[in-house]
């Protein structure tokens, strides 16, 4: 879980009127529309910007989920909604930073679903999933991750599988699913699920064997970036498979 005084700029806090998860029984997903995200944090305070100055409040959404399968706290789970018209009250809304009508990555998937988990652990009840579209007047969250809804590939996460507690001890938000995730078309490995994402060197690999693996199973160039740039890397550090 990246933490808003992570990526927000201290000019531009995000504020809300508070959550009451006893009145949440929703989980809606929604999508930007942009062609192109490019760098989610730039991207993140570009869109708070927008909000406060063309809409007079703060950016929406609860959560945002990127293509490496980083979350960004944005409301987080204290502050109401704002992405949901007549339903704000009732819903924890997460952003997926697809490019247009793009599916969600694997590792954007995996992050997805256990947020739904940890959703529904805090409010103690199942919640029904929305795509935006479902309860609003709207195309989102666009085909491609629409699809993916319908396909029932968004699902709570059952097993939480955990990397080993780094000390001190992380705080209950940051304890999340992690994943280990290759790249298409290349041996390297990456956890993911934290922040940032680490890049597993050959050598200390084995000691994060218990946590799932996902492979990439065709090329998404935006969400390699961004994990090489969480991890200090860049693509002269990438090995071909």
């Amino acid at each position: 879980m990246i933490r808003r005084s992570a990526w927000t700029n201290p000019d531009e806090p995000i504020t809300g009127p508070s959550m009451n998860l006893g009145n949440v029984d929703t989980f809606a997903v929604h999508y930007s529309a942009a062609n192109s995200i490019g760098d989610p944090v730039r991207f993140l305070r570009s869109t708070q910007s927008y909000y406060l100055r063309g809409r007079g409040y703060s950016i929406g959404y609860n959560f945002a989920i990127s293509q490496a399968g980083a979350v960004y706290e944005l409301r987080g789970w204290g502050l109401k909604c704002a992405a949901n018209r007549g339903w704000n009250h009732r819903t924890i809304a997460v952003i997926v930073l697809v490019d247009g009508q793009d599916q969600m990555t694997a590792a954007a998937v995996a992050s997805l679903n256990d947020l739904y988990a940890e959703a529904e652990r805090r409010t103690g009840r199942p919640l029904a999933l929305k795509g935006h579209r479902d309860i609003g007047s709207t195309s989102c969250p666009g085909e491609g991750v629409y699809a993916q809804i319908l396909a029932g590939l968004v699902r709570p996460t059952k097993t939480v599988l955990s990397a080993p507690k780094p000390t001190p001890k992380q705080s209950e938000e940051d304890d999340m699913t992690q994943i280990r995730w290759r790249p298409y078309g290349f041996a390297n490995e990456f956890l993911l699920g934290g922040a940032p994402a680490l890049h597993l060197a050959p050598d200390s690999a084995a000691a994060f064997s218990h946590i799932e693996l996902v492979v990439e199973s065709r090329p998404h160039a935006q969400a390699l970036k961004s994990v090489l740039h969480q991890a200090g890397l860049t693509e002269a550090d990438l090995v071909r498979r």
